[in-house]
């Protein structure tokens, strides 16, 4: 049994192997996989040192791998041979999962095999399926991570220490590559013979030609940049913040969302600030009602001068005033012209948040070609629609099974600067529309139960004055809504919470809930 040392030390040496891994590169590629061969051959003894170590490793891959590399087969031996591990371990247990998880497991399960002949039947490959359905394999980490919580007290308290600090790596890997990279300074581009050229500002001007300055975002540098993980940071440090008595933890709890508050801001991304505020401002209500008003007011000052002070200290001013006319504009024009009716009239109509035009002398509009009357002006929304629509279409033609995962339809998504990418996808950015396309009414009732399950369990098997309900609600509606945005539902960090959080609350005992 892992004690509480060698769990802090496997989320040391995770969080060190991984750091390594992604800001050293390849010259340090054999430390990194010393380190996880390490980790796992120590799994095999004390299997609950490589579950939490694979949360901090998460930072070191890429949230959709298409191939495994060195980063990649490095967190996959640490998961898989601490979780077989457990799992053969505590084998004499498995009798003892409540029958909750057993209901959990058999319905998921069936309904995975049922899935698979619908996508056969609707003419979907094998190989698509299982791209298709590989992301949620990863929430089959409730097992080990119930065995683990069942048997050992303190392994809660690891697994939630290494979700905070994976957390806290996601975000600050955000604000470094926007400092490093300074992408608060305008690229310059030119328009020349229906082309975006990149061009120095001095050299753009010297040619006579009319210079457009393009806001990069670092969502284009870092995919790592729209992850579940930075709103989590933040609601996970609000709680933090908020619930414990321990004044050392709440200010990590407060710095952590401090930290995600700062990357989010910093992506420019709506649905981020939407859900992860929403989600943070009902988490204050709560705190209020239960007597933390002196809490709640440093929380909420804390996070409003964080989010003020970033966007006045990199000058983005502009750049959210554009988002917001955005949405103004979006909501009264047609989609009757969607965004697969021609590259240059789309082009011409888009500004999104990753293309604001911050000093141009005239419009973006008026130096392109092929406007079209009607047609959406931000990108993201405009793609989107198309999304649901295609999505809705799918779901009407098979309402009750859907057509199965790894179905796959063509969408005109925005590369950015000014063009469009015509592309083949197997996914749609919400996670409703995704599951009735890909499962029907059977399949979203399936999912919304694997969703919302954890608040359920944390709401039954949890006593009040520890706060879990309140962490695990904050949890849950974070995903939840931010996944009717993104499709971070089908992301490894993503389905590896989801996974633990339901092992843990199928393992926590009352008694040690209390503590």
């Amino acid at each position: 049994m892992a004690s509480r040392s060698s769990l802090y030390i496997a989320i040391g040496l995770a969080t060190l192997a991984a750091i390594l891994a992604v800001h050293a590169g390849e010259g340090m590629r054999y430390v990194v996989l010393a380190v996880t061969v390490a980790l796992a051959a120590w799994s095999l003894r004390q299997p609950a040192v490589g579950l939490v170590a694979a949360l901090p490793l998460m930072y070191m891959i890429n949230p959709t791998p298409t191939t495994v590399g060195w980063r990649e087969f490095g967190f996959a031996i640490t998961i898989t041979v601490a979780g077989l591990s457990s799992i053969w371990r505590h084998r004499s247990m498995l009798a003892g999962l409540p029958r909750a998880g057993c209901i959990w497991l058999s319905i998921v399960t069936g309904w995975f095999v049922l899935n698979f002949f619908t996508a056969f039947w609707n003419g979907v490959s094998v190989a698509d399926w299982v791209r298709g359905a590989a992301p949620f394999v990863f929430m089959s980490y409730f097992l080990p991570i119930w065995l683990e919580a069942r048997a050992n007290r303190v392994f809660a308290h690891g697994w939630q220490w290494a979700a905070g600090i994976a957390a806290a790596l996601f975000s600050w890997h955000v604000v470094q590559v926007y400092v490093g990279e300074q992408l608060w300074r305008p690229a310059t581009y030119i328009f020349d013979n229906g082309t975006w050229i990149s061009m120095g500002y001095a050299e753009a001007q010297a040619l006579g030609k009319q210079v457009f300055e393009f806001a990069i975002r670092v969502t284009q540098r870092l995919q790592q940049a729209t992850d579940t993980l930075l709103c989590l940071g933040v609601v996970w440090g609000a709680w933090a913040s908020l619930w414990l008595s321990n004044w050392l933890l709440r200010m990590l709890g407060l710095g952590l969302s401090i930290l995600a508050t700062t990357a989010i801001v910093l992506t420019y991304t709506r649905s981020m600030l939407l859900s992860s505020f929403l989600v943070a401002l009902v988490l204050m209500l709560v705190a209020i009602r239960r007597g933390g008003a002196k809490r709640v007011v440093v929380l909420f000052l804390a996070l409003v001068a964080t989010g003020a002070g970033t966007i006045t200290g990199f000058n983005l001013e502009a750049i959210y005033l554009n988002r917001l006319v955005q949405m103004q504009e979006q909501a009264s024009v047609s989609f009757d012209a969607s965004p697969n009716q021609g590259k240059e009239g789309m082009a011409a109509s888009s500004v999104d948040g990753s293309i604001a035009s911050l000093r141009a002398p005239t419009p973006l509009q008026s130096a392109m070609p092929g406007k079209m009357e009607g047609q959406p002006k931000d990108a993201n929304i405009a793609s989107r629609m198309e999304e649901y629509r295609i999505a809705w279409d799918h779901f009407r033609a098979s309402p009750l099974v859907g057509h199965g995962l790894g179905v796959q339809h063509n969408i005109r998504f925005d590369a950015g600067n000014g063009e469009w990418l015509d592309t083949r996808v197997g996914y749609v950015h919400n996670w409703v529309m995704y599951v009735l396309m890909t499962g029907g009414l059977l399949g979203l009732g399936v999912y919304a139960a694997v969703l919302f399950g954890p608040a359920v369990l944390a709401w039954r098997r949890c006593p009040r004055e520890s706060g879990l309900p309140e962490l695990t609600f904050a949890t849950v509606a974070v995903m939840a809504v931010y996944g009717l945005f993104f499709a971070v539902f089908r992301l490894i960090p993503f389905n590896l919470v989801l996974g633990g959080m339901w092992g843990l609350l199928l393992g926590v005992q009352r008694e040690h809930a209390r503590g």
